[in-house]
């Protein structure tokens, strides 16, 4: 099952798991897709503004002005940056967590069951 599907119909895919008793935790899993998307969407802004620094530090040092405080804010948007990263690579890994013992039913286009893979029988 794709996560699309998780996304646009959440009570379709209960009631697929449910018949392939696959016990997945269907709420669960779209907390941690919309935080995922969340940390996404920051971080890019993050890396965004990350850039336009860093070209402001680039013409600075090119018209040879000061540019402390551009190299330091570049420096702190870098961190906030690689904490972003590291949280969505925290949801990514609670993700796979949260599906790895019935992952033949929640990859695209399966079409067997949990019973025998970890599922309830």
């Amino acid at each position: 099952m794709d996560i699309r599907l998780i996304r646009e119909n959440p009570d379709e895919a209960r009631r697929i798991l449910a018949l392939r008793r696959c016990p997945v935790d269907i709420d669960r899993l779209m907390e941690l897709d919309a935080r995922r998307k969340q940390l996404t969407h920051e971080r890019d802004a993050v890396r965004f503004r990350q850039r336009q620094v860093s070209e402001a530090v680039r013409r600075a040092k090119k018209e040879t002005r000061p540019c402390e405080q551009e190299v330091a804010r570049a420096r702190a948007l870098a961190d906030i940056a690689k904490r972003l990263e590291a949280e969505v690579a925290d949801i990514d890994r609670e993700q796979a967590a949260v599906t790895a013992q019935y992952r033949p039913s929640l990859s695209y286009g399966h079409r067997g069951d949990c019973r025998g893979m970890g599922g309830k029988a």
